[in-house]
């Protein structure tokens, strides 16, 4: 696996005194777990961190911020002038996509502050950040449980708690392709320091909303099989989750049942969705069993992640000319 440099990921926070964190937009387990371990650890070189995000936490994870104090929203107020005024340098984790920064993007880059980005995904623009990525590893969590093992920082049971979660939810817990020796050799070491796992599956797994249910009949009722039964592709309307009052973080693994049919190789979910500024548009996720790289799919309507596991935030274009147009890229090679 490759070898990161944690010294110069030190290096680079030196004389930092206050640093924003910050992740994707509709954050998981691995962005939100991440966050809270990279503050615990450049908080141990002297940092002062806080992190903003732009979407809420999802329902199934607010166990990670009990009192909801950890996770400040991104509000009006966060401009590009506020940042060089309160924050010596940025660190985005999970992320080297602008536009997966959503309404954060414009003025972390317009501030000038220096930026640095601890990421594991294969496609990404970092934007002249100071990149420390692994497109190798199974999560952003893997990583900074190494970089706290690198530079030998006593780890709390919280930042454990919260890398456990990090790693656990970005591999499925544990079941995809991603998973190495790595994985168990970091997360042996998450639960010595405190990490409990059937604290933690039941926190994930056994309290979602109804509304998950309601919302994966929906996605079961429009799904429909292409090419000989390689791809399905399901989606669902705004209108269905006003109905349930869901919300896409209450999908979250959702996708995956899709793989589970015989002979699918790539599985396809939409949905019409309001970016925080309410401007529509078709959030795509994309999974795959198979050799077909869906990383590659999601660059082309403007998104990434990984060979397996990707997505994408579509604006201008319907749901209707989003099925269209993924469905004829998916046919050039099935």
């Amino acid at each position: 696996m490759k070898t990161i440099s944690w010294k110069r990921f030190q290096a680079a926070l030196e004389n930092k005194e206050r640093v924003l964190i910050t992740s994707h937009v509709n954050p998981d387990g691995d962005a939100l777990g991440s966050e809270l371990a990279a503050a615990e650890l450049v908080e141990s070189f002297g940092c002062k961190a806080r992190i903003y995000n732009v979407s809420p936490t999802p329902g199934n994870l607010t166990f990670l911020d009990p009192k909801g104090k950890q996770f400040r929203p991104w509000t009006p107020r966060c401009t590009a002038s506020w940042i060089r005024k309160n924050f010596d340098a940025i660190l985005v984790v999970d992320t080297s996509s602008r536009s997966q920064l959503d309404k954060a993007a414009d003025p972390i880059v317009d501030s000038g502050v220096p930026l640095i980005i601890v990421d594991h995904h294969t496609i990404g623009d970092s934007f002249n950040a100071a990149l420390f990525s692994n497109p190798l590893a199974d999560s952003t969590g893997l990583l900074i449980a190494q970089a706290f093992d690198k530079l030998k920082v006593p780890m709390s049971p919280a930042a454990a708690q919260a890398l456990f979660t990090a790693i656990c939810t970005d591999t499925g817990w544990f079941r995809f392709p991603s998973v190495t020796d790595a994985t168990f050799s970091v997360t042996a070491k998450l639960v010595a320091a405190g990490a409990v796992p059937s604290v933690l599956y039941a926190s994930l797994f056994e309290k979602f909303p109804f509304a998950r249910l309601k919302m994966m009949g929906v996605y079961m009722n429009n799904a429909q099989q292409y090419f000989d039964g390689k791809v399905i592709i399901t989606f669902a309307k705004r209108a269905d989750f006003e109905r349930f009052d869901a919300k896409h973080s209450d999908l979250e693994g959702v996708i995956n049942q899709f793989l589970t049919v015989a002979g699918v190789h790539v599985a396809v979910l939409l949905s019409e969705q309001i970016s925080t500024d309410g401007k529509q548009y078709v959030k795509a996720n994309f999974r795959s069993k198979s050799d077909y790289n869906v990383a590659q799919l999601a660059k082309t309507f403007g998104g990434g992640g990984h060979v397996k596991a990707a997505g994408a935030s579509i604006y201008g274009m319907s749901l209707e000319e989003a099925v269209k147009e993924i469905f004829n890229k998916l046919g050039e090679s099935f």
